[in-house]
């Protein structure tokens, strides 16, 4: 994507939603899966989670208010829109590793 000229934003924006999209599903899964062991969680792994959570809810918000940027923004803005969602995207998808990794742990 960093690569990506303005003239290309069309492209961008498509494979900045299909991603987006690919980490939604990961984060809705992991919540299925939360939800399925939430009474069988001690207090502490519950407060642990409830904080994943909300970092991801952060994390994903800061993205989608990127992507918006990235379908609306002047040329001269370009470079860093998009390398503010490319940033942001990266942020999450880390966040959305620490916090599988965590809740395997957990169960």
């Amino acid at each position: 994507m960093k690569d990506y000229s303005v003239q290309q934003r069309d492209k961008v924006v498509a494979d900045a939603k299909e991603e987006l999209s690919k980490l939604d599903q990961r984060i809705a899964a992991m919540q299925r899966n939360i939800d399925e062991h939430w009474e069988d969680m001690s207090a502490t792994a519950r407060k642990q989670t409830r904080k994943s959570l909300d970092l991801l809810r952060q994390k994903r918000e800061e993205a989608a208010e990127w992507y918006g940027g990235l379908k609306h923004s002047s040329g001269e803005a370009w470079e860093e829109v998009k390398k503010g969602f490319s940033d942001s995207y990266d942020r999450l998808e880390q966040a959305v590793k620490k916090a599988a990794k965590e809740f395997d742990k957990e169960n």
